[in-house]
């Protein structure tokens, strides 16, 4: 706060000159200058008011300071780490997927033949088009990820990625659905912390996590990614509830009544039990209300993480939602705290540091154990 208020040190009123009462001047009214009085805390300014100013602080600069001093203050990334390396696996798969249906999304006989995006939209297929086009940014992609999974030029690959998926995706919108529109705001906001942050160890490879220098940089970027996640709860519910069908307690069996969409086996009488159909739409709503307001308090996100992914889990396995479930639950690790992050890695590695010093002292079966004492 002396940097605001200012100290002591540096005030500019001068002091007053120590009387001499052994000098007759000293007692001669022309030749004695008059005393310098300091003005009282009290009174009002003189010249400037320097101090009393700079006593005076600005609400709105307190309140700007008190919002942006904690998303700019330097701080672990371990899970900005774990969270890059997430998303980088997650845009790899996703490019992956395409091969088997490109030339039906992209090809000059596909469902969308123009290749081109729709107006406003970016689309690096507005200048360059052809199967040679589809290829190399299909190709960029992919390897984008793979170097944001690696740590590998993060600061160029991100942006890299990002352009890709994001051209990619404005011209095949018939495949589109809400975990693309999670997926490429994802990669925007990572992409945007990976350009413009200063932020050190943005390269750190998720295994090295807990093993070597941390990497270190405001916190910014996981905080856009957790109001874009409590954003998304908050639109869906308000969505849902203009809708009849969430209104009157149906909306969860019309989409299990979809053979279509329904993935794996689920019980008869989830199909043809009315409460159920009650109980599953209204716990859907009360779910998806529940998660925002546990994610938005410290004390109470480890819970809202939990709840959130077993819920998106229990939709995977139920619909066939793409990659949205794996979407959602890869942004839930940008909740994690550095430390959390770190220990979820730590655990990982002596899982495999376990298999794999099990597997060594298994004997292959050619070994003739017939000699050992």
């Amino acid at each position: 706060m002396t940097e605001i208020i200012g100290s002591p040190q540096t005030d500019p009123t001068p002091s007053p000159p120590e009387p001499r009462a052994t000098d007759p001047a000293s007692t001669n009214p022309a030749t004695t200058d008059p005393p310098t009085i300091e003005p009282a805390a009290t009174d009002p300014p003189g010249d400037g008011g320097t101090a009393q100013k700079a006593r005076r602080v600005n609400p709105a600069r307190r309140l700007a300071r008190t919002v942006t001093d904690p998303l700019l203050r330097t701080q672990r990334l371990d899970n900005w780490v774990l969270l890059r390396s997430g998303v980088g696996a997650l845009v790899m798969f996703w490019g992956l997927t395409l091969l088997p249906d490109l030339a039906d999304l992209y090809g000059s006989s596909s469902i969308v033949p123009s290749q081109g995006p729709r107006a406003g939209q970016f689309s690096v297929f507005r200048w360059w088009t052809g199967d040679i086009a589809v290829g190399v940014v299909l190709g960029l992609a992919v390897l984008g990820g793979l170097a944001l999974a690696l740590g590998v030029a993060v600061r160029l690959a991100a942006p890299v990625a990002f352009v890709a998926v994001t051209s990619l995706m404005a011209s095949a919108p018939l495949m589109l659905n809400g975990g693309d529109d999670v997926l490429r705001l994802l990669l925007l906001f990572i992409a945007l912390y990976a350009v413009i942050a200063p932020a050190d160890g943005l390269n750190t490879a998720v295994g090295r996590l807990g093993l070597s220098e941390p990497p270190t940089g405001p916190p910014w970027g996981l905080v856009v990614i957790r109001i874009q996640i409590i954003a998304m709860y908050i639109v869906t519910v308000m969505d849902k509830m203009e809708g009849s069908t969430w209104l009157g307690g149906t909306a969860t069996v019309r989409a299990l009544n979809l053979q279509s969409m329904r993935r794996f086996w689920v019980p008869e009488f989830m199909l043809t039990s009315s409460a159920a159909h009650n109980l599953m739409t209204w716990g859907t709503l009360a779910t998806e209300v529940a998660i925002p307001i546990l994610l938005i308090n410290r004390r109470t996100r480890r819970w809202g993480i939990v709840l959130g992914v077993g819920f998106h889990a229990a939709l995977g396995y139920v619909l066939r939602l793409g990659l949205f479930p794996a979407t959602v639950t890869i942004a839930y690790l940008a909740f994690l705290t550095p430390a959390e992050a770190s220990a979820i890695v730590g655990w990982v590695r002596r899982g495999a540091d376990r298999i794999v010093g099990l597997r060594a002292k298994v004997p292959s079966p050619g070994t003739d154990q017939a000699d050992d004492p």
